[in-house]
């Protein structure tokens, strides 16, 4: 590794990002796919339990939130591989701010409802902040600090 970089090998790099989109790729596949994900729900169920009142409609609005933001542990796990195959990081600047603002602004939005809710809200907890908020952030960001340029930059006059 070179110390005046965060560009390591391609081992430790494969590592540290499986570590960081691991999590948040399985509570992706949990929301969408797990026993009270929203491909179970049916219009009958939702009218029952979430229509009644605005926070557990706000708590419907999080789920299907969870999984549309939960892609992010796909798509990363997607570009990690890529990463470590091709040597490629994150080029669009786009797309990589974009990931990092949705896990960001679900983060906030799940603080939101838990003060607004009380205890028994959807809860916001210092784990789920950690393995599903800041691990996948960072690991956006290395993915697009790996596509810069390597070396100084030549100024031609």
């Amino acid at each position: 590794m070179n110390n005046n970089t965060l560009r390591i090998s391609r081992w430790v790099l494969s590592l540290e990002l499986v570590v960081c989109f691991f999590p948040i790729t399985v509570g992706w596949f949990d929301a969408v796919f797990g026993d009270s994900g929203v491909t179970r729900l049916s219009s009958s169920v939702i009218g029952k339990y979430f229509l009644d009142t605005p926070l557990n409609t706000s708590i419907l609005g999080m789920m299907i939130g969870g999984a549309v933001v939960g892609l992010v542990g796909p798509i990363g796990l997607f570009l990690t591989l890529r990463a470590v195959t091709t040597g490629r990081g994150l080029r669009s600047r786009t797309i990589g701010i974009a990931m990092i603002a949705g896990v960001v602004s679900y983060a906030i939005a799940s603080v939101m409802l838990r003060l607004v809710g009380g205890p028994g809200a959807y809860a916001a907890t210092i784990d789920f902040i950690v393995l599903m908020i800041m691990l996948p952030a960072v690991g956006i960001a290395h993915l697009m600090y790996l596509a810069t340029p390597v070396g100084p930059k030549v100024v031609r006059s």
